[in-house]
């Protein structure tokens, strides 16, 4: 579908305005207080009134028998912090202090760099913006969940259904385990959901509205008595101790609707492929999908310190699902030619094509995300499973320069995090939106997404996607629909899309975003039957080994 028009110009952003970003490595041993200090000796060229904001300092340990890393990413101490500062002049969005942000990090990682080859107990290792995170990188230019959410509903006949009944038009089936029985579990397993929430009370709420018709509410949704719910535990924004930016500050272009029932659709889908796991929603996202990277790493620490504090011996297994992606784009993410509006376009190394880029921008490119990277790393090193969604930045496989598929986004890229790709429903072909499923790309693996369909302007730019009904993921959305605008155009970034009523609690909605639960909850079903986490990853990895997409493993999922 093609658009005559342009869509208005839009402001592009990246990061929060006026927070720099500091990753420290450090002894293990050293308190908060110890960690200041001696970072204050390394002399680091931080504005002169900038603001420590103390009590969002994320710490992580790094396991004692640390992994082989490339060298660039190679710890070099027990343990590492990240120390963020706010520079109050520079609080507001607005191009000129996005810029002189930018200057100051660049001049404080000149700093850096050149110490590079210190050798002491603190360590400075890069400074960086605060990342936004979305489920959907539209904000930079790229894909978005791969379509906006359209209303679906189910047959009478599968009301009274559970969320495994076989032939339901919302049951999952892994074709390679037509056997398997997700139920029958030997061990108890908690999936941990980074996301958009609801708070509890509108989830009770939707439970009274919808669960006699509907399978996934009633089991997923089911109260408690004590004011909470039994198999869903719901984690805000403030009893993590993180900010989310605004309401209204940053929208997602192509999908600034109220996006909270992301985190509802995707935990519906862990729920209906693993229903004896025990889920964990945490709100790292606002209502528009918008969040930072700061917010996830404090999230992951407090996941990593409620791990740590369990006796190994009564600690439940954990997946963890990321359906969401940093907005930081690698090569192939970002228009080269980007206008005055695009927040990096006074950022050289990410005017650089792939071509251009040199060893030391390489190594920044992966110090920028560095400490998520470490923090999945020791996620995983202590027996935690990281899944993570792609990314939706391709227009028809190609990425938006014109090149191939766009690489997996972070974090589905880091090492430790096992990234996955969207295929078209009840297919082995790759959605037109969906990112390589991982870095490198044959360490991925594919699963059902769902289709889309795009309204294209004259430029043979994306400016409106939407799922294709019956061809998407089928799952639970309680909120009202973004519909479609005046003669289908999206307009402006501010512009916000009509609301439709929900008269039946069911969405068709695509992207990977949605890919990534189905794999996280498959996992946990296994490690439920005794398989390590390893074990359980490698085994849907290698279950159809004849079946291969263009950039990674394929792992048949179905739905009606």
């Amino acid at each position: 579908m093609d658009s005559p028009a342009n869509p208005s110009p839009r402001r592009t952003m990246y990061f929060q305005p006026g927070i720099i970003r500091l990753l420290i490595e450090h002894p293990a041993e050293f308190e908060r207080g110890q960690l200041l200090e001696a970072q204050q000796k390394l002399g680091l060229a931080l504005p002169s009134n900038a603001q420590l904001l103390v009590e969002q300092i994320a710490t992580f340990v790094h396991p004692s028998g640390k992994r082989q890393r490339r060298g660039n990413c190679q710890p070099r101490q027990s343990a590492f912090s990240v120390v963020p500062y706010r520079v109050p002049e520079l609080a507001e969005y607005t191009l000129p202090n996005i810029r002189d942000l930018i200057t100051i990090i660049n001049r404080l990682n000149t700093q850096i760099l050149e110490q590079k080859e210190a050798t002491g107990d603190v360590l400075a290792r890069i400074a960086s913006p605060d990342w936004l995170s979305a489920p959907s990188p539209e904000n930079t230019g790229g894909g978005g969940p791969g379509a906006r959410p359209v209303p679906a509903s189910i047959a009478p006949e599968f009301f009274t259904s559970e969320v495994d009944t076989a032939g339901a038009p919302f049951c999952f089936q892994a074709a390679a385990l037509p056997d398997f029985q997700p139920r029958a579990t030997t061990r108890a397993v908690d999936v941990a959901i980074l996301d958009t929430a609801y708070p509890t009370d509108a989830l009770i709420d939707a439970y009274n509205r919808f669960s006699a018709q509907h399978p996934v509410i009633r089991s997923l949704l089911e109260p408690d008595g004590a004011g909470g719910l039994k198999r869903l535990t719901v984690h805000t924004a403030a009893e993590i101790g993180i900010t989310l930016p605004a309401p209204g500050e940053i929208k997602v272009e192509r999908h600034n609707y109220p996006m909270n029932d992301h985190g509802l659709f995707v935990a519906g889908i862990v729920h209906s492929t693993a229903p004896t796991a025990q889920l964990h929603l945490y709100q790292v996202l606002n209502e528009y999908g918008v969040g930072s990277t700061q917010g996830i790493a404090r999230t992951l620490q407090q996941i990593a310190q409620q791990q740590a504090a369990i006796p190994a011996e009564k600690r439940r297994p954990l997946v963890v699902n990321c359906s969401l992606m940093i907005v930081m784009p690698l090569p192939g993410q970002r228009k080269l030619d980007a206008s005055e509006n695009d927040d990096l376009v006074s950022w050289e190394l990410f005017n650089k094509s792939e071509a251009e880029l040199q060893p030391e921008d390489w190594y920044l490119l992966d110090q920028l995300c560095l400490d998520l990277d470490w923090a999945c790393d020791a996620l995983r090193d202590n027996g935690v499973l990281v899944i993570a969604a792609a990314g939706n930045d391709a227009n028809n496989g190609s990425d938006v320069n014109g090149g191939g598929r766009p690489r997996a986004r972070f974090p589905a890229a880091f090492s430790s995090v096992e990234g996955i790709g969207a295929l078209e429903k009840n297919s082995t072909v790759m959605t037109g939106y969906s990112n390589q499923s991982d870095r490198p790309a044959y360490k991925g693996i594919a699963t059902l997404g769902g289709n889309a369909t795009v309204t294209l302007n004259s430029a043979n730019e994306i400016i409106d996607s939407a799922t294709v009904p019956g061809m998407g993921v089928l799952g639970a959305y309680i909120g009202a629909f973004p519909g479609d605008k005046p003669n289908g155009f999206p307009g402006t970034q501010d512009s916000d899309y009509p609301l439709l009523e929900n008269t039946t609690g069911w969405a068709w909605w695509a992207g990977t975003s949605f890919a990534s639960p189905a794999i996280a909850g498959s996992a946990a079903a296994l490690i439920g039957h005794g398989l390590p986490p390893a074990s359980a990853i490698a085994a849907i990895r290698a279950a159809q080994p004849e079946l291969t997409s263009d950039t990674s493993e394929i792992f048949m999922i179905t739905q009606s």
